[in-house]
């Protein structure tokens, strides 16, 4: 296996981990934010490393090269598509299978 090849996978499943770390973080935030003394600062921050960390450290992971890069966006993309729909299904089953509003 090239070296190439090597730093592909490494950027997918870092693309992987950063997405199903992003939607959590996403969840983690939507939960407290009522809470929250700060609400506005909550949101902020959450948004800031949520944005900010995927795309420092793809970047850094590309090294500039379009096929790493493309990869990791690819597995980020899918793993948070993945995990929201597991976070769904695990609210859907907590709340008795009862649509919200109804």
């Amino acid at each position: 296996m090239t070296q190439d090849a090597v730093m592909i996978a490494l950027t997918g499943v870092t693309g992987i981990v950063l997405g199903a770390l992003n939607a959590w973080g996403l969840w983690l935030t939507a939960r407290h934010v009522a809470h929250a003394r700060l609400p506005g600062v909550l949101v902020l921050l959450s948004l800031f490393a949520r944005v900010l960390v995927p795309i420092g450290l793809l970047l850094v992971l590309a090294g500039g090269l379009l096929p790493r890069l493309l990869t990791g966006v690819a597995a980020f993309v899918i793993a948070r598509l993945v995990t929201v729909r597991i976070i769904a299904a695990k609210a859907h089953q907590a709340s008795g299978g009862k649509r919200p509003g109804a």
